[in-house]
């Protein structure tokens, strides 16, 4: 129930499909990216773990009365909305390394971080020298373990962007968090 079985008969590969997946998790769609890599023909992975565009706007209204109400303006009359800003957070970072990773390899991956990824096929994949990034979960258990016990931590490498919403939020319980390098924290 809810659960991929794939498997090629006897001296077979397996064939392209098309997967929903009814939730968006990150091993279903590493698993099947991998697996789709050395399959024959086409796999569209829909509703894939992705990253997450976050967009933040400015509404600015206009109103005979020009009464604030939280942060909004209020208006009876009309209404202007401008972009302000677009902010992107990776929500899922390791499905588009392994991306990266296995496009190097000679795979045809492509839309990883979107909720559509498709992987055509190929025969066989070649080896490559890759970095893979730093695990996030990893360095965000360390660092509330560092918040817990009052203890000051240095961190090498991370990236710092995978890590915005444990910095946030351990900002906000009154931690000091300090950007000490492109790939360091303390």
């Amino acid at each position: 129930q809810d659960k991929v079985v794939a498997y090629a008969a006897k001296g077979k590969r397996l064939t392209g499909g098309t997967f929903y997946l009814n939730y968006p998790s990150v091993g279903a769609t590493e698993t099947l990216m991998m697996a789709a890599s050395l399959a024959d023909g086409v796999t569209v992975l829909l509703n894939a773990a992705k990253a997450m565009l976050i967009r933040f706007s400015f509404f600015l209204h206009f109103s005979l009365s020009n009464q604030l109400h939280g942060f909004y303006l209020t208006t009876n009359q009309m209404v202007f909305t401008c972009s302000l800003l677009i902010l992107t957070t990776l929500q899922e970072p390791e499905v588009s390394d392994l991306a990266e990773f296995l496009t190097a390899c000679g795979a045809r991956v492509h839309g990883a971080g979107t909720s559509i990824v498709t992987i055509k096929g190929v025969s066989k994949l070649h080896g490559t020298e890759f970095t893979i990034i730093p695990d996030r979960i990893e360095a965000g258990t360390f660092m509330v373990a560092a918040s817990i016990t009052c203890s000051k931590l240095s961190m090498s490498p991370v990236i710092p962007r995978h890590l915005t919403s444990v910095i946030d939020k351990l900002s906000a319980s009154g931690c000091t968090i300090t950007q000490t390098g492109r790939c360091s924290l303390e």
